[in-house]
């Protein structure tokens, strides 16, 4: 039976007692006498305040938010290889990081998914392009590895692109700075350009985007729409 439930048959039995005329009280009986307690006015037809009232609406609302955040995605890397870009096998060479992976992911879902709703983004979406990025690997978040190119962090954001929003190469190595700012750069692209295009500037590079299109993306655009996909239904 839920909060709400219950407050309804609470509200339904005080107005019973009140029609035929029983006692209402404000507080408890004296479980010894199952008399009033001392102040307590007997025999009179009591309106609840608010006081008693704003409780339940407030554990209501407790319940109604606990219900919106979605559940941490229940995932078995060994055979949900869509998060593996290997013509759907899974890369052996990722299979010692199994667990770290999955345990990454967990740890990091109630930071992404506070600051994709803060940016209106899809969180399933953004663990799928966190993922895409940098495998929630431990050596990558705190950048004692680092792309080719030099790309740092979680998110892997170039320093030059983390400069432009006021985030020094350092913090990138800090997963809450790297996601906040990926949120950030997301919520940006996504005013000027499609999830796709957006996806491909945050890919490319937005000058890349505009000589080349999206063309070099298209693998990696469908890996983070299999990879939120995916996580959709294991939540």
């Amino acid at each position: 039976m839920t909060i709400k439930n219950i407050a309804i048959m609470a509200c339904l039995f005080g107005a019973a007692l009140i029609f035929f005329g029983g006692e209402t009280t404000s507080t408890s009986a004296n479980p010894s006498t199952n008399t009033p307690i001392q102040g307590e006015a007997v025999g009179v037809k009591e309106i609840p305040s608010e006081k008693t009232v704003t409780p339940v609406v407030a554990a209501e609302d407790e319940v109604k938010e606990e219900q919106k955040k979605p559940e941490i995605p229940q995932l078995n890397l060994e055979t949900d290889y869509l998060f593996y870009p290997a013509n759907g096998e899974m890369n052996k060479r990722f299979k010692p990081y199994i667990d770290e992976e999955l345990n990454n992911i967990e740890k990091y879902w109630p930071l992404i998914y506070s600051c994709s709703t803060e940016y209106g983004l899809d969180p399933y979406n953004m663990v799928g392009q966190i993922y895409a990025e940098s495998h929630f690997w431990d050596s990558v978040i705190n950048g004692s590895t680092r792309s080719n190119k030099g790309a740092t962090g979680i998110a892997q954001f170039m320093p030059s692109t983390a400069a432009a929003y006021g985030v020094s190469e350092s913090d990138l190595k800090n997963p809450e700075i790297s996601i906040n700012l990926m949120c950030k750069y997301m919520s940006d692209k996504l005013k000027k350009y499609s999830f796709e295009d957006a996806v491909a500037a945050y890919h490319q590079g937005e000058t890349g985007l505009k000589n080349q299109g999206r063309g070099p993306s298209e693998l990696y655009i469908q890996w983070i729409k299999a990879n939120a996909e995916l996580l959709k239904k294991k939540s």
